[in-house]
């Protein structure tokens, strides 16, 4: 399904539809997109030129990296930082270099902040031993999510694209609030419709989804054996303060599978 971009209609959807009709006001407000999946504007002369000729001194290339890395609201892929650098000689495979180098940097002098790689990109993260003291400083609470959310998040996860109907298949139980409740803190999103009678929705995950769980891709979640090995639970907390995405991308109210 294509992003909606401003000045754009909200997708037409069924009345009866709860779920599509908020798909499409939270699409109308920006909110329903892949937060994550914009690029980067790309350098030129205009309106913010880049000195790409001081980039000859590898300090100042880790310097801009760093800089680059600290003001993102996103993580930033290899390829992003590239561009933003501007220069011919630096590709995005010398950017993972220089990351690489930053990262070791911070774990030998134990710094206060690590750089993780996470939906496809890098990003700086606060270390988890100064979480307590984080989390007293920005007065922001975990991300949480009940087990009925967790449940259908992890069926999304393994299963996607899947649809409402194989989500009751699975639970034996209705879904909707909990996918209500995911698509609302954008771990979830509509991806397509299946073609079948009715051509009901597909839900999939978004790269929200990844940033909050530190996953590099779809590649890196547990497999199932490793996902049952970790016992039921009635709710999850997540990452803590500065670990989780900004409070604004993730609310945290709570609502009932």
């Amino acid at each position: 399904m294509s992003d909606v971009r401003d000045g754009d209609d909200p997708p037409e959807v069924p009345e009866d539809d709860d779920l599509a009709r908020l798909q499409g006001e939270l699409e109308a407000a920006g909110r329903g997109r892949d937060v994550l999946a914009g690029d980067l504007p790309a350098p030129g002369p205009d309106p913010y030129p880049v000195p790409a000729e001081q980039l000859a001194d590898p300090l100042r290339v880790r310097q801009v990296i760093e800089a680059l890395l600290l003001v993102a609201d996103r993580p930033l892929g290899a390829g992003d930082i590239a561009r933003v650098l501007g220069s011919p000689d630096i590709d995005a495979g010398e950017v993972r270099r220089r990351v690489a180098e930053l990262a070791r940097e911070y774990d030998e002098r134990g710094a206060g902040m690590t750089i993780a790689e996470v939906a496809a990109g890098f990003q700086l993260r606060t270390r988890p031993e100064a979480a307590p003291w984080v989390r007293a400083f920005t007065g922001r609470r975990p991300v949480k999510l009940s087990r009925a959310a967790l449940e259908v998040l992890a069926i999304v996860a393994y299963r996607q694209p899947c649809t409402r109907a194989d989500l009751e298949e699975i639970r034996g139980v209705d879904s909707g609030a909990a996918v209500k409740s995911l698509m609302d803190r954008g771990l979830v999103r509509i991806i397509g419709r299946r073609e079948e009678p009715g051509r009901p929705m597909t839900y999939g995950t978004t790269r929200l989804f990844l940033q909050v769980f530190a996953l590099r891709n779809l590649a890196d979640l547990p497999s199932l054996r490793e996902f049952a090995d970790l016992g039921p639970r009635e709710e999850w907390e997540g990452p803590g303060a500065l670990d989780a995405p900004p409070v604004a991308t993730l609310p945290q109210e709570s609502h009932d599978g």
